[in-house]
């Protein structure tokens, strides 16, 4: 422990060349790190406003006032908590650029990651939903019995554990969370050339560190087209299912081990001024 304190104390802070490129070169270069052990995650953007439990609360009030008013409540607070979920997992995977897409479209792109959303999702919620506001049909019990029913069972099965990458190979950053609570000076990138998702930034981007250069190259995120969009987050879902990489020091256990709280992210930007 003591020599990852020194390890720490006499890091000194490199000037690097930032350079931008194109989203295909900058998955290029991703896809040099997929032997990596070292994963970082971060959740803490995971449903922010009104959460996917709070709709369903809604949904269930609505379903027992029932009549017209509560069974329409019922069906589209059942949809919100589904929704809202689904968009969280776009989110997640850094398919932000996709959120203004239509259903079921959303739910194709989130299958062709790798996540299995039921059928019935869309036929029995969001589809009903879609015939009250632009058909205006009245809402009847059991549609809205459906939509209920079908949304409490679906909401725990919908998870990604394979979500939320925002870094890989970066070793600094694991050393300093291993030794104390709250970083008081940037921690370096390591030797080894780093992957950064940059999701605390009003732009989002993603960076590529090669430390043998001290070269940054960065791409903004919605620079990426669909296609690009979906096969970077097929990426990292890959590296973290399927990375064998050499296991670190502390036995490959930074993978999970550490919560990578968003505020010590910004803060750690802050004092590496990237």
């Amino acid at each position: 422990m003591e020599n990852l304190k020194q390890i720490l104390e006499t890091q000194v802070m490199k000037e690097y060349v930032y350079k931008k490129i194109k989203p295909m070169d900058m998955i290029q270069r991703a896809k040099t790190l997929d032997n990596t052990s070292i994963i970082h995650k971060c959740f803490d953007f995971e449903e922010s406003g009104i959460t996917s439990k709070t709709y369903l609360e809604w949904a269930q009030r609505g379903y027992e006032e029932g009549g017209e008013y509560g069974f329409n409540s019922c069906i589209s607070n059942a949809k919100l908590a589904v929704c809202s979920k689904l968009d969280n997992l776009l989110i997640l995977n850094h398919l932000r650029k996709l959120l203004s897409h239509p259903y079921p479209r959303k739910i194709e792109v989130l299958e062709v990651i790798g996540v299995q959303i039921p059928s019935v999702v869309y036929d029995l919620i969001i589809e009903p939903r879609n015939d009250l506001e632009h058909s205006y049909v009245a809402p009847s019990e059991k549609t809205a019995k459906h939509a209920l029913g079908v949304a409490k069972l679906a909401l725990p099965g919908i998870s990604d554990e394979f979500c939320g990458v925002i870094a890989l190979n970066w070793i600094g950053y694991s050393l300093q969370t291993a030794i104390v609570e709250e970083p008081t000076a940037f921690p370096g990138w390591g030797s080894e050339p780093v992957l950064f998702v940059d999701i605390f930034d009003k732009a989002p981007k993603i960076l590529f560190i090669d430390e043998t250069k001290n070269e940054i190259s960065l791409t903004n995120l919605d620079t990426f087209n669909k296609n690009e969009a979906i096969g970077f987050a097929k990426l990292l879902r890959s590296i973290h299912q399927f990375g064998k990489g050499e296991p670190s020091a502390f036995g490959g256990t930074f993978r999970n081990q550490f919560g990578h709280l968003a505020e010590k992210y910004r803060k750690l930007k802050s004092l590496g001024n990237f």
